[in-house]
């Protein structure tokens, strides 16, 4: 079908108010919204789930057309004629729709095109245009295709004479004749040809060197830094090198491998050279095996030196660079450098952004707290033992990474005076022995891997109570220290609204007060959006009631690991999106009922489907569970793999042939079972493991093809 048919034919059909309805409902339901499509079709009206999904596609499909140049973009004044003219530009459209500057609102399809933030909801009025550029932070609310200004980037002469412009200001505006999103990739010139670095790195550094400024509710400099990001991957400038395999223990389980979290990047270099000009060598240097010729002493605000070794000459030529603003001391192969004198941070009083990540290094000097400005510091993957106390001056310090430093076992006791910090990256779990006293004073943090409970003012899991910017995942240790009832509730977790993952951890092996620990698990209630939820080393008779409550809608994952004293398992079947559930050693079950499935006083549970949602279900090392009773029909409709493993006394499972998505069925270590239900097994299934069950292997052999198929497998 040609572009002409199938544009005109996707929206010719399509209303202006149908039209703005869309706008707002892709902003009401983004991305990750369950049945989005169903929901937006709903909001518009007339019509279907396939026909607003279409929709959405066809018109990012459009704006790939204009990129690649298949359709020109006029450089025609804003009149009736240049919106006829523009219509007939892309074909089949007719100038009504053409609203403002660009077509199909151009402007918004690229910032959705970034994968983040929403089509902005702003009517059809002059203000519009200033209101699309606060959001997608171009310079201006017209996107200029023809001179390829994608996202913001473009020569300044090129821009046409708008009184609607708007320029979004940050902190270099002053002194930088770069529009933000050039300067933005022009930060990236600092990275040697090939260097990897993460999403979240480099929007650190960003935010770190002014970049990006200022913050709405729900909204964060991260945020926006991430949307920018997106849109120089779209366009190019940043492309994807390889995915991060190795094991995160901090990462969310919900979230695919192959998100952004796990991908590195690089610069693409030949975009990077077309951009940088004369003004831009001067402000931006990188140096190659440690050279620094051509570096301008007096001008340089960013410099990245790759080397192997520095010596005492280069450091004392670094000393010169008195402007810096960014220092990365970017090791090479083989790299030998293990100390960073101290002179260096007398001289660069204006240094906000240094790393100093795997080098050699094992302690930093005390003048590093003389570098008052410094808001991001990288020494992960180095074998640095200890911080200096005087990183406690650091008040404007926003990143502190220090993940992979195996010999750092303690922060300074200053830590708690670094009220600007967002995020401090390590391994809370395996590198420290204690947290620093008072944490709770840095009220902007957002990244904190986990919190070790300690018993000592400062310490106590109080601390967290104002931590209501944590994101992704919070690790609660030692929760045998948590001393009370208060004190579990003043920890605050409902209002940790943008967790994604909680670990609510124990000692293994403390045996303490039972009813100390119910108390405080009942207390810990997180918000009800989380997407993942594990509860290890519990001694508690029974888990707590919210823990079955609908509400949590969003919960996709539950562990429940060690519980050790629980004799029945939570009625959990009405979580309306889990995914996962995994029970190990819960050794005090002996059987597995209704009650596991619906709650069994309750009429209206009983007409329920229990677990709607569920695709994989692991029951692991239950050693007295003895009877796993009925399976109601409708129930686990979705379920795809179930293993069962380590019951030594089981003897009963209930009928499996009733669940008719179940593909891989697996008894490991179970040698009283003796045989499944004689109603054979779900037509579904493609993979029937068994391993050390005697009694069901025989029962195996015996039953031969009939129910088996051809994918079993007996041990």
């Amino acid at each position: 079908m040609s572009t002409s048919s199938r544009i005109s034919r996707s929206t010719s059909s399509w209303t202006a108010k149908q039209n703005k309805s869309f706008e707002k409902a892709l902003a009401l339901y983004p991305k990750d919204t369950r049945d989005r499509w169903k929901n937006v079709a709903k909001a518009v009206g007339g019509k279907t789930a396939e026909e607003v999904q279409k929709h959405y596609e066809n018109l990012v499909e459009d704006i790939v057309h204009v990129e690649s140049g298949k359709v020109p973009f006029p450089r025609d004044e804003d009149t009736p004629d240049r919106r006829k003219s523009v219509a007939q530009a892309v074909e089949g459209n007719t100038a009504e729709q053409v609203p403002g500057h660009g077509v199909f609102r151009m402007e918004d399809i690229v910032h959705r095109k970034s994968g983040q933030a929403p089509f902005p909801m702003y009517e059809d009025t002059p203000d519009r245009r200033k209101n699309v550029a606060k959001d997608v932070g171009g310079k201006y609310g017209v996107f200029n295709f023809g001179n390829r200004c994608i996202g913001g980037i473009a020569d300044e002469k090129s821009m046409p004479a708008d009184e609607d412009a708007v320029q979004v200001t940050t902190e270099e505006d002053k002194t930088s004749p770069e529009p933000l999103m050039e300067r933005l990739f022009l930060y990236c010139s600092l990275f040697p040809s090939g260097y990897e670095f993460k999403k979240d790195e480099l929007v650190q550094m960003w935010i770190s060197e002014g970049l990006i400024v200022g913050e709405k509710p729900g909204e964060t400099m991260e945020d926006i830094g991430i949307a920018y990001f997106n849109t120089l991957e779209a366009t190019g400038f940043l492309v994807q090198s390889r995915w991060d395999f190795k094991v995160d223990f901090d990462s969310v389980i919900s979230v695919p491998m192959y998100s952004f979290g796990n991908f590195f990047y690089k610069v693409n270099s030949v975009k990077c050279s077309s951009s940088e000009n004369e003004s831009s060598r001067a402000r931006y240097f990188r140096a190659v095996d440690g050279k620094l010729d051509g570096a301008l002493e007096s001008k340089t605000q960013h410099l990245s030196l790759t080397y192997e070794d520095i010596d005492d000459i280069t450091f004392g030529v670094l000393q010169k660079f008195k402007n810096l603003r960014t220092l990365l001391l970017l090791s090479g192969r083989g790299s030998s450098m293990n100390r960073v004198h101290g002179n260096l941070f007398l001289s660069l009083s204006f240094l906000r952004t240094l790393n100093l990540s795997r080098t050699l290094i094992c302690r930093l000097p005390g003048s590093i707290g003389d570098v008052r400005p410094l808001r991001y510091l990288d020494v992960s993957y180095t074998p640095i033992t200890r911080l200096p106390e005087s990183i406690g001056s650091l008040d404007k310090l926003q990143t502190l990474k220090l993940r992979g430093c195996k010999q750092l076992s303690q922060l300074p006791k200053s830590m708690h005076r670094l009220t600007a910090v967002r995020h401090i990256d390590l391994d809370v779990i395996r590198q420290l022995d204690f947290m620093p006293a008072y944490l709770g004073n840095l009220s902007d943090l957002q990244t904190l891997s986990a919190f070790l409970v300690g018993r000592d003012d400062g310490r106590r899991i109080r601390e967290l109570k104002n931590l209501n910017h944590l994101k992704g995942v919070l690790q609660i240790f030692r929760l045998e220290n948590v001393l009370s009832k208060a004190d579990a509730e003043e920890a605050n977790l409902p209002n940790k609204k943008y967790l994604q993952r909680l670990d609510l951890r124990w000692t293994d092996l403390m045996i303490e007060n039972k009813k100390l620990q119910e108390d405080v698990l009942n207390s810990l209630r997180p918000h009800s959006g989380l997407r993942e939820l594990q509860i290890l080393f519990y001694n508690g008779t029974k888990l707590p009631a919210w823990l079955s409550h609908p509400s949590f809608a969003d919960l996709m994952v539950v562990t429940l690991y060690k519980c050790t004293n629980c004799e029945l398992l939570p009625s959990i079947g009405k979580l309306p999106t889990l995914k996962f559930l995994s029970i190990v050693e819960m050794n005090a079950v002996k059987v597995i009922d209704q009650t596991f499935f619906r709650n069994t006083d309750d009429p209206i549970d009983q007409e329920l489907q229990a677990f709607p949602k569920l695709e994989i279900l692991e029951v692991d090392i239950m050693l007295s569970l003895k009877e796993w009773k009925e399976v109601r029909e409708g129930d686990l409709p979705s379920l795809l793999k179930l293993t069962v493993e380590s019951c030594p006394e089981l003897v009963t499972i209930p009928s499996l042939s009733i669940l008719k998505s179940l593909k891989q069925l697996e008894f490991r270590h179970c040698p009283k079972l003796s045989s499944l239900d004689h109603s054979g097994l779900p037509t579904s299934l493609e993979s029937l493991i068994i391993r050390d069950c005697p009694q069901l292997k025989d029962w195996c052999y015996k039953e031969g093809d009939q129910d088996l198929g051809q994918h079993s497998s007996c041990a």
